[in-house]
């Protein structure tokens, strides 16, 4: 059964977002020093690259920074959206959607490196 648009606009995406996504999202972004983790431009978002864990809570702590959310500019997190890239749930399009293996294994590998050089900058300074 696929949703119609009202169907999906009606829908609470709220849940995505806690009372402090500001400050989780500023701490994901400040894990790589606001570099983006794809192309190392400026990150100016946070990207979920999946909504909830394997027990059923959404994503929105901080313990998901690096692992289901990542620092992204602009171009990069449309780039992750895009349909090669992301697996949409229409059963669930709130917490469903997430993006697909091989991109997923993109995002942490270029978080790892982004926070590999970031340390070892800081370590020179």
């Amino acid at each position: 059964m696929s949703r119609n648009k009202n169907d999906i606009q009606d829908l609470d995406w709220s849940i995505r977002y806690p009372e402090n996504w500001r400050e989780i999202s500023w701490k994901c972004r400040e894990s790589t020093n606001f570099k983006c983790c794809l192309c190392g431009d400026k990150a100016t978002q946070t990207h979920h690259a999946l909504y909830t864990y394997r027990d059923g809570k959404v994503i929105a702590d901080f313990r998901g920074i690096g692992s289901y959310l990542f620092p992204l500019c602009d171009d990069c997190h449309k780039i992750a959206h895009h349909p090669f890239n992301y697996r949409k749930d229409s059963k669930n399009p709130v917490l469903g959607n997430k993006n697909s293996p091989r991109f997923y294994k993109l995002l942490r590998d270029g978080w790892l490196k982004t926070r590999k050089i970031q340390k070892k900058f800081s370590n020179v300074m």
